[in-house]
């Protein structure tokens, strides 16, 4: 089993590596200079209100769903209809609830025009990520990773050609990002109902209610799940659009500096894309999931180390390289947010586990204790000291909840803590820190200094056997256990 997480993590990682950097860091950061700070400010503060209603959107339908077909794969042509047609459904209630929920806040015409779209999108995307639940459930994972980075090549190709294409000479507008989006997501969903489809017998949408109701009860859990982690890793745009005089300008601020957090966190949610159908599947067969848990922990939280804090050490020449205007405070935000991908990682990795066994009572109530942190620290920090406060209020919230996801799956699943393990991490920190403060220092360019950087940072964590190539190797060569 965990060639099969190696092999398929490294297609998937490939495929993203290829493509998801240059959106994020291309395409996305490139339509903020365009625009400028206030008006994507705007777009990313509609863009994260959409995300408090996820709940909506989706019930934990798309949890409940890849872990059941993990488990059971021949219930995929008789579940397939039924869930389709409550995905219908959820997608029509979440549609209108969230625009009504935006006149109510007060959003003016222009902001709810954006807003219809921007919830349309979210609904595609939810759409996407059911049919990507089949696609892992059934261990499909390389027409996952496929369908994974098919919406961003799409918005790569739109986009680039409205924002450099010689003849396009109209200044670009906000709402052809959100436009973009709605064909890319549309295309995308379209496809991967086409991978699917030759693994169904019946594939349009049925309306049983009594099967409706079985399943929403079923999902409520997961749904509530959702709810909690969407707030307390989106509110503090929404929240500093919001009480802040210049809300939308520091909302941009804030994007400048998340957006990278956003494209290396995208790396970690892969791990837990690949290890829920696999811990699921495991869990079920009553196989030990140590060793598969360890190997994810180490590669995956040693690496993101490595990245973080190499971004922290070069934060204002990263800043200065991406973005025109407000450097300085957003090269604040950014040192912030940058560090908690640590704690994202950690929480992809041990939160999975938890979901995946079912654990959703107590992923509910750590992600409740979140929210009211995220929440406080927000409207405490933010009026403060702005889009800075909202960073440290996330920082602060994201270390919390990493901690607490560690120490639950060490209690539910009675595993000793890996002390020499944590020693390794600890010394691959003090080495990353003394490595920085060196590499700032030296004479060539910052981009030698920092690749400088990371590179030590890797042959340090190879040699501390956190990054084990010669183990990967064995796993890579050995035959798969089932």
């Amino acid at each position: 089993m965990q060639k099969k997480f190696l092999t398929n993590l490294g297609f998937l990682i490939l495929v993203n590596l290829l493509v998801k950097p240059f959106y994020i860091l291309g395409i996305d950061a490139e339509i903020q200079n365009a625009v400028g700070a206030e008006d994507y400010g705007n777009y990313f503060a509609l863009f994260n209100f959409t995300f408090l209603f996820n709940i909506l959107n989706d019930l934990g339908t798309t949890n409940y769903n890849n872990r059941n077909i993990a488990r059971n794969a021949d219930d995929i042509g008789a579940l397939f209809p039924k869930m389709l047609g409550l995905r219908m459904l959820l997608l029509m209630g979440f549609f209108v609830f969230t625009v009504l929920s935006g006149l109510f806040v007060g959003y003016d015409r222009g902001q709810l025009f954006l807003l219809v779209f921007l919830t349309l999108n979210q609904g595609l995307v939810a759409t996407i990520f059911f049919f990507r639940s089949n696609l892992a459930g059934l261990h499909l994972f390389k027409r996952d990773s496929i369908i994974s980075v098919l919406d961003r090549c799409l918005l790569i190709l739109i986009c680039g050609f409205l924002l450099w294409a010689p003849y396009v000479e109209v200044q670009f507008d906000i709402r052809w990002f959100v436009f973009a989006q709605t064909s890319a997501y549309f295309i995308t969903a379209l496809v991967a109902f086409g991978f699917l489809k030759g693994r169904l017998q019946l594939f349009f949408p049925k309306l049983d209610l009594a099967f409706m109701r079985d399943i929403v009860k079923k999902s409520v859990p997961y749904a509530i799940l959702i709810l909690l982690m969407s707030l307390y890793h989106r509110i503090d745009s929404v929240i500093l659009e919001r009480i802040v005089v210049d809300g939308d300008v520091q909302s941009g601020i804030y994007a400048q500096g998340f957006r990278f957090l956003d494209a290396l966190n995208n790396f970690s949610f892969l791990f837990a894309v690949l290890l829920f159908p696999i811990f699921s599947r495991m869990l079920k067969d009553n196989e030990d999931i140590r060793e598969l848990l360890g190997l994810a922990t180490r590669i995956l939280i040693s690496g993101v180390m490595i990245i973080s804090l190499t971004c922290y050490a070069f934060s204002f020449e990263i800043m200065s390289w991406r973005y025109g205007t407000h450097v300085d405070m957003a090269t604040r935000c950014f040192s912030l947010l940058i560090l908690s991908a640590i704690c994202h990682s950690t929480v992809h990795i041990y939160g999975t586990l938890l979901t995946s066994a079912g654990q959703l009572k107590l992923l509910n109530i750590l992600s409740g204790v979140s929210v009211l942190i995220s929440v406080v620290l927000n409207l405490w920090l933010a009026p403060k000291l702005l889009a800075e406060g909202s960073a440290l209020a996330s920082l602060s919230t994201q270390i919390f909840a990493a901690l607490v996801h560690v120490l639950v799956v060490l209690k539910v699943f009675k595993f000793r803590p890996d002390l020499g393990l944590l020693l390794r991490f600890a010394i691959l920190l003090l080495c990353l820190i003394f490595f920085g403060q060196v590499a700032t220092y030296m004479p060539w360019a910052w981009g030698l200094n920092a690749l400088e950087m990371a590179s030590i940072g890797l042959g340090v964590a190879m040699i501390l056997r956190l990054i084990d190539i010669k183990g990967l190797r064995e796993i890579l060569m050995q035959s798969e256990s089932r």
